[in-house]
């Protein structure tokens, strides 16, 4: 019996049986679904009809294979950032919305065409995101970010700060620097920060301006978040 059972086995691994073959989606089927998705955005995403200050793109920020569609907004005088990303399943059953671990008043500054990383020991990239608000001409505020993207989550760790207030009867600001735990340090030690904000490798993003695809169907959406993820590189 024992003999019999062995060789049944045996000839399942000889004939494949034992590990069904997975299919690993092309990038023009995880394109596709991301245009299914695109094309049901307006509805959800409020801002998303603020066409002069939002954007998209097709992207693989966590070099894993499955591709994201960013859509992005820089909204106000403020200029109050805010994403979306929507990553395709391994199965192209859909996308998962990657989340932050709690609402964000302003997220980093995701849209520009080239982002600095770097790939720590276990091959995570970890993105050098910056994020820059004011309230008028009188205040502002930069905060230098390390920002991971993994397992459908984003997170942020503040690296440090800078607050800059205009003095009384003056056109100069008085600024005051932070580390990430709030802690006043040197405008040096800042510095000495930010230096390292673009050193390590980059990520090149092809956005486009929602107002190309406006009131495209999934069908049209297609050629344009192929041309953005043919832009897209990482290295």
């Amino acid at each position: 019996m024992k003999k019999t059972a062995l060789c049944l086995i045996l000839a399942l691994l000889l004939t494949g049986c034992a590990a069904p073959k997975v299919h690993v989606l092309s990038s023009d089927e995880q394109i596709a679904v991301l245009a299914e998705r695109f094309s049901g955005l307006e509805s959800e995403v409020e801002w998303l009809s603020y066409e002069s200050s939002t954007q998209f793109a097709v992207t693989d920020l966590d070099g894993n294979g499955l591709l994201e569609l960013v859509v992005s907004s820089m909204q106000g005088t403020g200029l109050f950032s805010y994403s979306h990303y929507y990553e395709v399943n391994e199965d192209g059953s859909g996308v998962t919305e990657w989340q932050w671990p709690q609402p964000m008043e302003s997220e980093p500054d995701i849209g520009y065409a080239d982002m600095a990383f770097y790939s720590d020991e276990d091959g995570v990239r970890h993105y050098r995101l910056e994020d820059y608000i004011r309230n008028g001409y009188a205040e502002n505020w930069l905060g230098l970010y390390d920002v991971v993207y993994r397992d459908d989550m984003i997170e942020q760790t503040l690296l440090a700060e800078r607050y800059a207030v205009i003095r009384d009867g003056s056109d100069e600001f008085d600024m005051t620097f932070y580390d990430g735990n709030g802690q006043e340090i040197t405008e040096a030690e800042f510095d000495a920060v930010a230096n390292t904000m673009q050193t390590g490798q980059t990520a090149h993003i092809g956005w486009m301006g929602y107002d190309q695809v406006k009131g495209l169907g999934k069908e049209e959406l297609v050629r344009p978040l192929a041309d953005s993820w043919a832009e897209f590189s990482a290295e």
